[in-house]
């Protein structure tokens, strides 16, 4: 292990000198793995197998608000702008559903239907959800398309399943709804939160229904830079400036 090898970590601003050592075994682990790549995925836990190492989130004000298998919001947690959609006996934060109401709308002018067919969550919801699927698959099997409680984007008010009108979100891939949502998400504030292709990353198979509200900003600049996951533009371009 030469200095002149692992030093070439330290050029980056979201390097950290306590995960020195993971960087270098990852390093050795994924050797197609670009160095940039290697640090910003120790710093989001990839070196840990899922649901190893948790962390309980302390500030749940926090925005973009970023939760997985590795980060977990408190039972107790409820967002404190909950507003109904219109119509609807769905719930997510207000400027989730003002923005996905502006999104639905010129959707709607380009021919496209869009239907809210999931949103906010509490923690008991979704643990009772995920010990359902237990009863029909094996935790590996369910781990990959359902969250543990504490772990799911819904219980944040900030992320919403879709469909077209009238079917179901498992027949959204390949619809003219789902590309339109894939060329314009972003305008809106709205990621396409687990990607085809990014399940290793995420731990999630590719659910093209399942849009999360991150803001203009953020959302504009993971499309710009074709950043994939929100793990990576947060380990990147929050994180360091926050500490």
């Amino acid at each position: 292990m030469g200095g002149d090898d692992l030093n070439r970590f330290e050029f980056y601003s979201y390097y950290k000198e306590e995960h020195l050592q993971h960087y270098y075994d990852y390093a050795l682990k994924n050797p197609q793995l670009q160095t940039s790549d290697v640090i910003w995925q120790v710093n989001a836990g990839l070196y840990r197998p899922f649901y190893e190492g948790i962390e309980e989130i302390k500030d749940t004000s926090v925005f973009p608000l970023l939760v997985n298998k590795y980060k977990k919001l408190p039972s107790h947690f409820i967002p404190s702008t909950l507003t109904y959609f219109p119509n609807s006996t769905y719930q997510a934060c207000q400027n989730t559903v003002e923005a996905f109401l502006q999104l639905q709308e010129d959707a709607r002018v380009a021919g496209c239907h869009l239907s809210v067919v999931s949103a906010y969550r509490t923690f008991d919801y979704q643990e009772n959800l995920y010990h359902d699927y237990l009863k029909k698959d094996s935790m590996q099997a369910v781990d990959t398309y359902s969250a543990r409680a504490g772990h799911s984007e819904h219980q944040t008010g900030y992320a919403i399943d879709i469909c077209e009108t009238d079917h179901e979100s498992d027949k959204f891939e390949g619809t003219k709804e789902s590309n339109w949502i894939n060329n314009h998400a972003h305008e809106y504030g709205f990621i396409i939160r687990y990607q085809k292709g990014l399940s290793h990353l995420t731990g999630y198979r590719y659910e093209p229904w399942h849009i999360t509200f991150v803001g203009k900003r953020v959302a504009r600049l993971m499309h710009y830079y074709q950043i994939g996951t929100l793990e990576e533009f947060m380990t990147k371009f929050i994180e360091p400036y926050n500490q």
